[in-house]
């Protein structure tokens, strides 16, 4: 029984861990973008 709950807990766990992960890559590649817009648009008004 335990062990069936300490994979039950491991099986809600992990997708968590790749979820996260996966956000913090989104973000990254997010921030990348809005960096390349920031600098075109700073380039083009000066």
């Amino acid at each position: 029984m335990k062990a069936r709950k300490r994979l039950l807990g491991f099986a809600l766990l992990n997708p968590l861990v790749f979820i996260i992960d996966d956000f913090d890559q989104h973000l990254r590649h997010l921030r990348g973008l809005y960096g390349n817009m920031l600098r075109q648009l700073l380039g083009h008004s000066t």
